[in-house]
């Protein structure tokens, strides 16, 4: 089943909307949720890499600048390190773009004790 693409997009210096992001990413990932973050120029062609692990992609940020959106992802791997699937500080790989975008990939239906997966928890914002 391929991975269901929000688009949640803010724009805007990274230090002035990055205590928002920390509450947006919280309700994304709640409950336990597995998730990644990351960017990319392409957030459609992006999300199919991550359709057999994960099955939601938000993008949160778009930004023209190259150098912002991987300060931003590194900074903000750093403080979810203990919790986020990213195994290092952000990507080295070409990006595409500009523009550029910050997305968070996570399993919104996270499995049960049994293994089956639950029902999705519908939040505010997030389209069908």
């Amino acid at each position: 089943m391929p991975i269901q693409l929000d688009w949640d997009v803010w724009t805007g210096w990274p230090s002035r909307v990055e205590g928002s992001f920390h509450r947006r990413i919280g309700g994304y990932t709640r409950n336990g949720r597995s998730f990644k973050i990351g960017i990319t120029g392409d957030p459609e062609q992006r999300s199919a890499v991550y359709d057999e692990t994960y099955d939601r992609m938000i993008v949160l940020y778009e930004t023209k600048s190259e150098k912002n959106a991987r300060n931003f992802e590194r900074r903000l791997i750093d403080f979810y390190r203990e919790h986020c699937d990213n195994e290092r500080r952000g990507g080295g790989g070409r990006l595409g773009g500009p523009p550029f975008y910050l997305y968070v990939v996570t399993n919104w239906r996270p499995a049960t004790r049994t293994g089956e997966p639950r029902e999705p928890r519908r939040a505010r914002g997030l389209s069908e």
